[in-house]
């Protein structure tokens, strides 16, 4: 059930980044693909809570090499892809950058003409962002 699921959103997704070519409108559109949370557990079977069965859940995870998944705390539990399509912008390639969902409405905000006191916040949590391992780091207002 899992496999169709994947090929009808692969298919879906070449179809609608392919209109977007067609039309022109590619450098214009942002493409952003993503996750709420890590990968079962159980790959093959019932998707139950946390992923899987007690027993299937003893194995290890299909996300290797990061441990755990879907409900975990762990690194495979919270790390999900991140793809983003958008020519002329968005360099093609793979990067390292930590990503939190919660900031993407703020960040997409901020791509039409950002105001001043946000473009003032956003430097706030780039320094922040930046401090460096036990340095002091100030609270944000």
């Amino acid at each position: 059930m899992r496999g169709d699921a994947v090929h009808s959103f692969d298919w879906t997704v070449v179809q609608v980044l392919a209109s977007l070519d067609r039309l022109k409108l590619a450098e214009r559109t942002l493409v952003v693909l993503t996750s709420d949370n890590g990968g079962t557990l159980d790959a093959n079977g019932p998707d139950l809570e946390h992923g899987g069965t007690p027993e299937t859940n003893k194995r290890p995870s299909a996300q290797r090499p990061v441990r755990a998944g879907k409900g975990s705390p762990y690194e495979g539990g919270t790390r999900v892809p991140f793809l983003v399509r958008w020519p002329g912008h968005a360099p093609i390639g793979v990067s390292g950058e930590l990503i939190c969902h919660v900031d993407l409405l703020a960040t997409f905000a901020a791509l039409d003409r950002p105001s001043a006191a946000f473009r003032r916040r956003a430097r706030q949590l780039q320094r922040a962002a930046r401090a460096a391992p036990g340095e002091a780091r100030h609270a944000v207002p």
